[in-house]
């Protein structure tokens, strides 16, 4: 769906970059919204503020909103769903009403899932809310028979274990499994980090991350019903997603807004006090440092505004999101790769060659409408299990994919021609094309003079006069023949 949005969105107005970011900014710029009305209807106007800002200037909101990929259509989806789930549980109101926000949750959910498996996560976080929000006061009820509280739990467990040995008995249980504890060759090294969440939000925000704990109380105290939510949707998140194997920060995109809920709310509770606390260290510092009147009054003032600012600069979010907007690459990010400046050279050359092959088939169809084989490792480790192979091929583009140099020196021998492409940072992966991969391609191929600043990266070989096609090349040729 996003894929199509995206393809739709440049003949609707522009073929540009931004065009193409649009199916992502307009998401992201609701999702805030959404995020504002909700609050200010749950938790006040402080507490809706304050989120809304914290969130819109994140890095998170700026970099999905940027990126041209489905993740803020899957973080609207999810917190709509959760929104609607949370109103059909605790709201009054008829039966079909309830059915009608059930039924809306549902699909988003749906579709939130659709876009990204790790939404599942996710939805394992509102089971863990109703569970709460429904199950715990009926279970506090004086009025209810401990016995009828006994035989529900009893059920529920019973249900459970039935739940558990049905996926266990079709298989579901250990496909489950390695979905969680599995992952593709370039996210093996974060693997076993269960520490890489907590490290990025460290990073980010190390004023309000070690905080999160006491602004949660403060917050679930402050407004429980949106607090509640928010916990249960972000620690279910964050504690399964830091003990999976796959990470990135993209996988807990559907998450993120439940965590600014709850520093939103618990910021707003605390301010009243920190504002007060904040006054009297004001007025404490002039006459400890000697002075009195309004010379001591204003010091110390400027002394706490002082103070403050660096808190709020100590935490480098700010200098990502600044990045994100000015496009600017920090470490450890790579420099951007300028195809631009490399396309006058390769077009000539990929029109001439026989077969294209690339590390970088998305960057080589935008920019040179071509490629025939893509070398990855990785990605032939992702792809379908009946296609989990060299030649394989990948749904996504039809291509196929290889990532063995005896493959690479075959596919050499059998065309007439043909050009290979990378770009600098992946050509130094070895989760692209390993060392006999890259052995195989400088030796045999010519490199092409393209400028140091495109960090495109390009070899071509072409068979001598007299070659004719060795025998056994007709089930290879075909991979890149466009004959008929």
């Amino acid at each position: 769906m996003h894929t199509w949005l995206v393809a739709k969105s440049p003949r609707l107005l522009a073929y540009t970059l931004f065009a193409a970011r649009l199916p992502s900014v307009v998401p992201m710029a609701l999702l805030v919204m959404v995020l504002f009305v909700w609050l200010r209807a749950t938790a006040g106007s402080a507490a809706a503020w304050t989120t809304a800002l914290l969130f819109a200037v994140s890095p998170y909101a700026v970099d999905y909103a940027q990126f041209v990929r489905f993740y803020a259509l899957q973080m609207l989806a999810f917190l709509v769903a959760a929104l609607a789930l949370q109103r059909a549980l605790l709201d009054p109101g008829g039966v079909l009403r309830r059915i009608a926000l059930s039924l809306a949750a549902l699909a988003l959910l749906a579709l939130a899932v659709e876009l990204q498996e790790t939404t599942l996560i996710g939805v394992g976080g509102l089971a863990v809310w109703a569970a709460l929000a429904v199950g715990l006061p009926w279970l506090a009820d004086p009025g209810v028979p401990r016995r009828r509280r006994l035989a529900l739990l009893a059920a529920l467990a019973l249900l459970g274990l039935v739940a558990l040995l049905g996926l266990w008995a079709t298989g579901q249980l250990e496909a489950l499994w390695y979905r969680y504890r599995t992952t593709p060759l370039f996210n093996q090294p974060t693997a076993g980090q269960f520490w890489y969440y907590h490290a990025w939000f460290l990073l980010y925000y190390p004023a309000l991350w070690p905080a999160t704990g006491l602004l949660a109380l403060l917050a679930v105290t402050a407004a429980p019903r949106p607090a509640l939510l928010a916990l249960a949707v972000f620690a279910t998140a964050f504690l399964a997603s830091s003990f999976a194997a796959a990470k990135a920060q993209r996988y807990l995109a559907y998450a993120l807004p439940f965590l600014f809920v709850l520093w939103g709310i618990g910021l707003a509770a605390a301010w009243p006090a920190l504002r007060s606390g904040l006054a009297g260290l004001a007025r404490g510092l002039g006459p400890a440092l000697g002075l009195a009147g309004a010379a001591a009054q204003r010091l110390g003032t400027g002394l706490v505004a002082l103070a403050v600012l660096f808190l709020v600069l100590a935490n480098p979010a700010w200098l990502r999101t600044v990045s994100l907007l000015s496009d600017v690459t920090i470490p450890p990010e790579e420099p951007h790769v300028r195809w631009s400046l490399a396309v006058p050279t390769l077009a000539p050359l990929l029109a001439e060659a026989e077969v294209v092959v690339t590390t970088s088939e998305l960057e080589t169809l935008y920019h040179l409408g071509r490629y025939d084989l893509l070398i990855s490792a990785s990605r032939r480790s992702e792809l379908p299990f009946h296609e989990r192979r060299e030649l394989g091929i990948d749904p996504r583009t039809g291509r196929p994919v290889i990532a063995e140099a005896a493959t690479m020196a075959r596919v050499m021998d059998c065309a007439a021609s043909g050009i290979v492409l990378s770009v600098a940072h992946q050509w130094s992966r070895t989760f692209q094309a390993d060392t006999a991969m890259k052995a195989l391609v400088e030796a045999r191929a010519q490199p092409v003079p393209l400028p140091a600043r495109s960090r495109v990266l390009a070899w071509t070989w072409a068979q001598p006069p007299g070659w004719t096609r060795p025998a056994g090349c007709a089930g290879l040729e075909r991979l890149w023949r466009r004959d008929g």
